[in-house]
């Protein structure tokens, strides 16, 4: 089979060859991970050179809620993708849910320890005089 390419010759133009585009990724804080499309391509921060297109870019790191954005980019072009990735609510003690459960422990460990200092002391008390019998 005979493939046939036709190009335009434009005279005193460089042989034509896709051009790509140029893509810088930054974060704060740096050292995040970034990916295209779900593929891994290095840590912030980052330039690529991309080919024309639409493509999905995630920025992630340990401790930070992703951040994700879809960006179209043409031959030639420079584009920036920049991002303050923001903290994720720390386990224990993160929001509402969290300061509840460490004052329902705290309450529980008083109560605990009332009880227990309560029913101590009440062994140690000597019994009361009118139960002593004379004889």
């Amino acid at each position: 089979m005979l493939k046939i390419q036709v190009y335009k010759v434009i005279p005193g133009a460089p042989p034509s060859r896709e051009e790509k585009a140029e893509v810088s990724i930054t974060s704060n804080p740096r050292g995040a991970r970034v990916y295209v499309d779900n593929k891994y391509v290095g840590t912030t921060p980052l330039k690529l050179k991309l080919a024309p297109g639409t493509y999905t870019i995630k920025i992630a790191k340990e401790g930070c809620r992703e951040y994700v954005t879809t960006i179209k980019v043409s031959a030639g072009e420079t584009k920036s993708v920049s991002t303050q990735l923001e903290k994720k609510p720390s386990e224990v003690g993160g929001g509402l849910l969290g300061n509840l459960t460490i004052i329902a422990v705290v309450v529980i460990i008083a109560i605990v320890v009332v009880a227990v200092v309560f029913f101590a002391l009440r062994k140690r008390r000597p019994p009361p005089l009118s139960t002593v019998i004379l004889l």
